[in-house]
């Protein structure tokens, strides 16, 4: 059987890229391509290129070779992306005048394959331009309606056109690109809703299948493999019930057969967890449990492989092999405690890094078929158990903004002013309650004596006060001596 190739990564600070080779590794890992001067990177779907961002323009590499291999003149690219196959790479330029600043690149060629005007770009419509896993269809999200393109050949030009007032998300179905979902949101008391279209009748304007929904102003389409089914993750910015400060979330399904379609039941039993698959076969299961504590399952087993601690993690991610979890605090998320961390699939830390600044740590896809799926060896396990116990992470150190030094002498002398003030105030304010107190105790008395004097029948309730009237003189008595 053929040798899977080595796992590599790389990670991003403010003294450039580093692609990296492992794990498995000891002591530190090599270094394949060293500090690459940029803002941002990007692997190729397959991993076999990465595009580097720098000031003047946008460098493709060979990731085996770690040769250059292109050279993009794309002076401030604000963000870029690789079409499914590779083929295109998809760069965006902020806005000058109605320029055309929307550019798919050939990389074949390295020539200009379709270029057009973008106003704004967001993580949300990102990217502008959308494939389908083989690359024969595309599309584009334009006001009120999505433009359908022939992605072997973008001199056609526009080829379809779906009309919907209001449209604010689109996702074209991948494997295969049979389908198109869109998003409509909430607006002047109108429900949101989620639709899908056969992509050959888009031009007619009826959906296949339509879910709507109210308290959503944006949400993210998930398409499965086959087409067949689709996720829409709704969410509002204000929640109502003053339960989250991030608003709600609410999670619908839809089939493109149109046969089915409903909400997902969130519990709140379960809101906490958050699953991730991985290896290509499921075969395992890690679950983050709040304060980033994931717990590693095996998926055909239902038994634990383990746990750990990842405090901070901004990002995580599987090995294309399945063997390994990486975790990364990164900035400018958060300032401090910025690092990497390589997790086993059985929750053993194999290894951490920490960094100054990091900005981005990504690993290298790879094609399934590298990577031939098989269950966690229980020798192994248990040997990596007593070589290397998992040490609990260190509680982070509290923040403490500048200048903040040499305020631990002022806060305590203010505190202990602040205890003397408050016993001091408790002092007066108990010597002021006692006239208070003994017109209210007086004024029960007066009560007590008209009861007495009173002759209807007396209520339980009227009963048991008179046989307060001893307690209650006894109390007057002792609060008239502290008063003089």
């Amino acid at each position: 059987m053929a040798t899977s190739p080595p796992l590599s990564f790389f990670v991003r600070g403010p003294d450039g890229l580093s692609l990296l080779l492992g794990p498995p590794f000891e002591g530190e890992a090599e270094k394949k391509l060293e500090k690459v001067t940029c803002s941002a990177a990007k692997f190729s779907p397959d991993g076999r290129k990465l595009a580097v961002t720098t000031a003047e323009a946008v460098v493709v590499y060979d990731a085996d070779t770690c040769k250059e291999v292109l050279r993009l003149p794309m002076a401030g690219a604000a963000a870029t992306f690789f079409s499914p196959r590779g083929s295109y790479l998809q760069t965006f330029q902020k806005p000058t005048g109605q320029e055309k600043n929307l550019t798919l690149w050939d990389l074949k060629s390295g020539s200009i394959a379709f270029q057009l005007f973008q106003k704004a770009m967001s993580k949300s419509n990102w990217p502008a331009i959308q494939f389908s896993d083989d690359e024969t269809l595309a599309c584009r999200l334009v006001t009120n309606e999505v433009h359908f393109y022939d992605g072997r050949d973008f001199q056609k030009g526009i080829i379809d056109k779906l009309r919907l007032p209001g449209i604010a998300g689109v996702q074209l179905s991948h494997a295969p690109g049979s389908h198109v979902a869109a998003y409509v949101p909430e607006a002047k008391g109108q429900p949101a809703s989620a639709r899908i279209y056969k992509v050959t009748e888009v031009s007619q304007g009826e959906p296949v299948a339509r879910r709507s929904f109210f308290k959503s102003s944006t949400a993210q389409l998930i398409w499965n493999k086959g087409s067949t089914g689709l996720l829409v993750l709704a969410t509002s910015d204000v929640d109502k019930s003053n339960q989250s400060y991030y608003g709600e979330t609410r999670l619908h399904f839809l089939t493109s057969n149109g046969k089915h379609e409903g909400a997902v039941p969130l519990s709140k039993l379960v809101d906490h967890l958050y699953r991730f698959c991985f290896g290509y076969y499921g075969v395992f299961w890690s679950l983050f449990e709040e304060y980033c504590s994931p717990a590693f399952w095996d998926r055909e087993t239902l038994k634990t492989l383990g746990t750990t601690k990842a405090p901070l993690s901004v990002t995580s991610e599987w090995s294309p092999d399945g063997r390994y979890f990486m975790t990364a605090t990164t900035a400018p998320r958060l300032q401090v405690d910025n690092g990497i961390r390589f997790f086993k699939c059985n929750g053993s830390l194999y290894h951490e890094t920490k960094y100054e600044k990091l900005y981005q740590a990504e690993w290298r896809p790879a094609p399934a078929e590298l990577y031939p799926d098989r269950p966690p060896s229980p020798s192994s396990s248990k040997a990596a158990e007593k070589k290397q116990e998992t040490k609990p992470a260190a509680k982070p150190a509290a923040y403490r903004p500048p200048n903040a030094s040499n305020s631990a002498a002022v806060r305590a002398q203010s505190s202990q002013m602040e205890k003397l003030s408050i016993d001091a105030q408790s002092q007066s304010a108990g010597a002021t309650d006692v006239p208070k107190k003994l017109r209210a105790l007086n004024k029960k008395l007066r009560q007590i004596e008209e009861l007495k004097e009173s002759k209807t029948a007396l209520t339980a309730e009227q009963q048991e006060k008179i046989s307060q009237e001893s307690a209650l003189r006894a109390e007057i008595k002792a609060l008239e001596a502290q008063k003089s």
